[in-house]
């Protein structure tokens, strides 16, 4: 019945290889672990790619592009589609792709390429003089460029190779709803405070140029009180334009503010765990070292395993007595489980005992394990209890059953008589 329940408790991680065909050319590359490193490979390469082609290429169209752009991005484009496409084949059952979160990424993704390298070039050489001449087209293109940025997507994929990432991860996901809260605190903070500002300096000096308006004073707020280090470019930045300017202040809420704090939590209690474990295992190591020596020295008959006698001689050591208490034994409490440590067996081995002693810690936590643990054998010691009385109480109505007959049996020959 345990093994049942826990097969219905365990729900199996869902492994889109597990719906690959067992034969073929497609699925043995996509099953290969030298094709799977290739592919995280390449996009490391494409995201360290995308840096430098920003940087070379300027052009709101690929075919005006330099020639080396033009073939690096046919390159990725290429391999990410073979990839894609090796790996849809590899599916028996082509609709499992879709319950697949990476693989529907991954196809998005690649479409959004084949739009940026190819599609565009496309249009581009039926419609370019339309697109060039009009303002519009030429805006939309910009904004298809811009869209390469979702290729910084595929960095998720690295997530499972890097488990600290994926702490990091989860501890955003689930931070988003009170950081949220915590940013609308503080707008509605500065907005408070700007109408407080402009109502007080209203008609005075002092509000020319910061508090003339509500949106200018939550502006001036935020850049003085909060990102001070970055007025410079987020004052240039809304001369430029607003939507420049929204851009830059979400990417200081977001990298300063949620992620900065959260990589000093993290740290924080990274270095609080790491220094709490070793600081136990350290004191503990040190104990076992210790508690070792005077037990083998206890060790009358050398057999490297401590009785019920030797125990009490252990306990009668003053050494012995303070060591158990740094560690964080109750000596007392130890003196008390004696009777139900060798219930069952005469003597324990010197690592079972260490193991058992510090498991008598009080600062170990009761679990519910421990809890179910405790049930068990309760309900054991009672159902042994019982079977005793049951026996006795049964031997002794057959004691008294027996003279009862025996008297029968004698006034019944009495009477014959």
């Amino acid at each position: 019945m345990k093994a049942q329940v826990q097969k219905a408790l365990h729900k199996e991680e869902y492994n889109i290889e597990d719906f690959y065909f067992q034969t073929g050319i497609c699925q043995g590359l996509a099953r290969s672990k030298t094709f799977q490193l290739l592919g995280l490979m390449m996009i490391v390469l494409n995201l360290l790619w995308i840096g430098i082609s920003t940087d070379l290429n300027k052009a709101t169209v690929l075919v005006k592009a330099p020639l080396v752009v033009q073939v690096f991005e046919n390159l990725f484009t290429i391999f990410f589609v073979c990839e894609l496409l090796i790996r849809f084949m590899a599916l028996k059952r082509k609709c499992a792709a879709l319950n697949d979160v990476w693989f529907v990424i991954d196809t998005v993704l690649v479409l959004l390429m084949i739009w940026e390298t190819w599609i565009e070039v496309l249009l581009w050489r039926l419609f370019g003089n339309a697109l060039n001449f009009n303002p519009i087209g030429t805006q939309l293109l910009r904004i298809f460029r811009v869209v390469r940025i979702t290729r910084m997507a595929r960095l998720m994929r690295l997530l499972h190779y890097f488990p600290e990432m994926m702490v990091l991860f989860s501890a955003i996901l689930c931070a988003v709803r009170s950081v949220l809260s915590t940013l609308v605190l503080l707008v509605v903070t500065v907005y408070i405070f700007a109408v407080f500002f402009v109502q007080m300096l209203a008609d005075t000096d002092a509000a020319h140029g910061c508090f003339d308006s509500v949106p200018l004073g939550m502006h001036c707020l935020m850049i003085n009180g909060i990102f001070s280090s970055q007025a410079d470019i987020l004052n240039d930045l809304l001369k430029e334009s607003l939507a420049s300017y929204a851009s830059m202040l979400v990417y200081s809420l977001v990298a300063s503010l949620t992620l900065g704090n959260l990589l000093i939590g993290v740290i924080c209690e990274v270095v609080g765990n790491v220094a709490n474990i070793e600081r136990d295992r350290v004191m503990i190591n040190s104990v076992k070292h210790k508690i070792s020596h005077v037990l083998f020295k206890l060790d009358a008959d050398h057999s490297k395993s401590i009785s019920r006698k030797e125990l009490v001689s252990l306990l009668e050591n003053p050494a012995a007595v303070r060591l158990l208490n740094d560690v964080g034994v109750n000596p007392a409490c130890l003196v008390d489980a004696a009777d139900f440590i060798f219930k069952e067996v005469k003597e324990l081995s010197f690592e079972h005992f260490l193991e058992m002693v510090l498991q008598f810690r009080g600062s170990n936590h009761a679990t519910v394990k421990n809890l179910v643990d405790m049930q068990t054998f309760i309900t054991q010691e009672l159902s042994i209890l019982e079977g005793r009385l049951g026996s006795k109480l049964s031997k002794l109505l057959d004691s008294r059953m027996k003279p009862s007959v025996h008297s029968r049996h004698t006034s019944r020959d009495v009477c014959l008589n």
